[in-house]
């Protein structure tokens, strides 16, 4: 866990600069960690599940599914069927 806490705050560090004032002040303190995570587990493993980072981050697959459900509306992220199931990052062009 340590280490995944970790590699979020240098992930997040690598790409504060790529996340616009409009979509940082769209975002709460716990969804903009939420999605720090999100970055690290795409870049250890190629995507991310619902049920991975809620089981990372020790939150309900309710919670983490909502969470993802707005960085999709946001054009954030983008998942393989209707943010429903694998996720990645989009390329920001902030």
């Amino acid at each position: 866990m340590k280490n995944v806490n970790y590699e979020a705050q240098k992930v997040s560090d690598k790409v504060s600069d790529k996340l616009s004032d409009k979509v940082s002040d769209k975002l709460s303190d716990k969804e903009q960690y939420f999605f720090t995570t999100f970055l690290t587990l795409v870049e250890q493993n190629g995507f991310v599940t619902t049920k991975a980072i809620a089981e990372v981050i020790r939150m309900p697959e309710t919670t983490a599914r909502r969470y993802l459900a707005k960085l999709c509306k946001l054009d954030i992220i983008v998942s393989d069927v209707n943010c429903s199931r694998k996720f990645d990052i989009l390329l920001l062009s902030c």
